[in-house]
């Protein structure tokens, strides 16, 4: 685009970029402040976490109206903040699971911007310097056109092509999740114009789907790779691998060398394409795929590459796909006599339901993956684009290796089949830890610490000897997990956590642990844990609507739990409280605080 246009742009719509601007509520005390927001399309709204136990929870499965969902995860103590750009117009209606009852909830009424978006040739908006810099940065514009390729992003966001009779331009939103790319759709996308290593991109704030099942332009035949290819579907004949090794099959893709006997070009395979995880193309071939660039210094005039779409995408090599066979998780996690795993290094796929948080933190993932079967630690260096999440279900290629002794599968790839599935419920151990609990859900009764000093909350994790009077196990808290920052339970607990195995000395007969997930998988069982203390009283007891609860003592978190030590309610407290029961049925409970370094609990009933 010439500066000219550009200048055009700015002073005909520099109004709207001036008002597109941030919000801020306050969660804090009993509500959200402000509770009731009117934006716009592409706004991003800031909640601030400044005191108390909260969350914010506007998922379409609480609120099934919601154009889209969001939400923060569980309640948090403050401080901590959370962000979420709407992207879709409508009404969203959200709340603090805690304390929703008490009157904290919000609304947000998402408008499309006054004025609307300018509509351009996409072609337009895709010109650059001198120095390779795209000379419509931030320019807020609507362009229509056909989707060529795949969804890049593999399901955490999206990253593929659109182009129209002009040109092509790529399409980035990683917190676009509600548009399931198909090649040959015809789509309105609005949003602002970005530049990603030299890439010209949009970044969309609407996508709107026209039409489907759209013929593609037939790729343009070329011999040389640069900045006319960006984008475009393209063509080139009579190519072979320089170095067959440089097809890896590892990590978010791998490059590749080809080359025309005169010509060398660099070939990118995605991880989300199907000739990830096949062998290397052998002979000569055609190769058609989307022109990209990857140059993180200006001038952007270099880092020119083809991403193929797909196996057809090879036209006249010999592709072999890499074989992955199904198999229960429990087939690949059995031990010889040694104790040493039977599937080393096997190549294979396996499907189950995620029953921990991410243990690793950052860019890598460690988390438990259990079938019907049995269940294994998957860890990868790479995270694939995936935030883990417990109750999906996924399905992992990968190699089984070994840890220290304990069963891992290292991924190629990994996708989400399902979200929101039932997790297994634990078994009980009674006795010793062995193999056969290893990557297990598992429960533990009438335990105690036996050292309270174990529990440093330093480090990675820390391990603390826990009993239940005859048998002795070591529970291993991570330092991703809520458990790590709070006090040692005091008295006779139950435990949830996963089986786990760490035994350094190769001969794979010890070292077998549980990892608890979370708060809720320590269940006081009301032994020892101050409930005579008189500075606590609750009333009436039976309670009927609301039950009152009364301290002096600076109880951090107040809990209510059934019997079985499921969690139901939760909130900070400090004096008198007059706590709205009217949702539990008739039964015995348990009001569970923390107060420092010990746990105080009551009984209650409901009539």
């Amino acid at each position: 685009m010439k500066k000219q246009l550009l200048l055009a742009i700015c002073c005909a719509f520099g109004a709207m970029l001036v008002q597109a601007q941030d919000y801020i509520i306050n969660a804090s005390g009993m509500s959200f402040a402000p509770n009731n927001l009117t934006i716009e399309v592409g706004e991003t709204v800031q909640w601030q976490n400044t005191s108390g136990f909260h969350n914010v929870n506007g998922t379409t499965a609480t609120f099934p109206g919601n154009p889209q969902g969001f939400g923060s995860g569980g309640a948090a103590n403050a401080p901590w903040n959370f962000s979420f750009t709407f992207t879709i117009p409508g009404t969203y209606q959200y709340r603090c699971d805690i304390h929703f009852s008490m009157g904290m909830t919000g609304t947000i009424t998402v408008e499309e911007p006054a004025g609307g978006y300018p509509i351009y040739d996409i072609a337009t908006v895709t010109g650059l310097d001198t120095d390779g810099v795209a000379d419509s940065l931030g320019v807020l514009c609507e362009l229509q056109g056909i989707v060529y390729g795949i969804d890049l992003r593999g399901g955490s966001g999206v990253q593929f092509v659109m182009r129209d009779n002009t040109g092509g331009i790529v399409v980035f939103g990683a917190g676009i999740n509600y548009y399931p790319v198909t090649e040959g759709d015809e789509i309105v996308v609005r949003g602002a114009i970005e530049q990603f290593n030299g890439l010209t991109e949009i970044a969309p704030d609407t996508i709107i789907l026209v039409s489907t099942g759209n013929a593609l332009e037939n790729p343009l035949v070329i011999t040389s790779l640069g900045e006319s290819a960006e984008s475009e579907l393209v063509r080139i004949n009579d190519v072979s691998i320089l170095t067959p090794s440089q097809w890896t099959n590892s990590g978010p893709g791998f490059n590749v060398d080809i080359s025309d006997g005169v010509n060398t070009y660099q070939m990118r395979i995605d991880n989300d394409t199907d000739l990830y995880g096949t062998t290397a193309p052998t002979g000569t071939f055609d190769v058609v795929g989307l022109g990209w660039q990857f140059d993180n210094a200006s001038p952007y005039d270099a880092g020119y590459q083809l991403y193929p779409r797909y196996t057809d995408d090879i036209i006249g090599g010999i592709i072999n796909p890499i074989q992955y066979p199904p198999y229960p998780i429990g087939t690949v996690t059995t031990v010889d006599g040694n104790g040493d795993l039977d599937s080393l290094n096997l190549k294979c796929q396996i499907q189950g339901i995620v029953h921990s948080g991410d243990l690793n933190g950052g860019g890598s993932i460690q988390f438990f993956l259990i079938d019907d079967t049995g269940g294994i630690s998957v860890f990868s260096a790479d995270d694939f684009g995936y935030t883990v999440a417990e109750g999906d279900e996924l399905v992992v290629r990968g190699t089984i290796v070994t840890f220290n002794c304990l069963s891992q599968i290292t991924p190629d790839t990994l996708w989400v089949e399902s979200t929101g599935n039932t997790l297994f419920d634990p078994e009980l151990v009674i006795g010793d830890m062995t193999e056969d609990h290893e990557g297990e859900i598992l429960q533990f009764n009438n335990l105690i610490v036996v050292d309270p000093g174990d529990w440093t909350g330093a480090g990675a994790g820390f391990n603390v000897e826990v009993t239940d009077g005859v048998n002795s196990y070591q529970m291993r808290i991570d330092n991703d997990v809520d458990l790590y920052s709070l006090p040692a339970p005091v008295g006779t607990f139950n435990a949830i956590g996963l089986g786990s195995q760490f035994d350094g000395d190769g001969a794979c007969s010890d070292g077998y642990q549980f990892l608890p997930r979370s708060l809720e998988d320590i269940i006081s069982t009301g032994v020892n844990d101050h409930s005579t203390d008189l500075r606590v009283k609750v009333f009436p007891n039976p309670a009927g609507q609301l039950l009152s609860v009364q301290t002096e003592l600076p109880v951090e978190r107040w809990i209510v739990s059934d019997m079985n030590g499921k969690q139901l309610m939760q909130w900070e407290a400090h004096g008198v409280h007059a706590l709205d029961i009217s949702r539990l049925e008739p039964g015995v409970y348990v009001l569970q605080g923390i107060v420092g370094g010990e746990r105080i609990s009551r009984k209650f009933s409901v009539q």
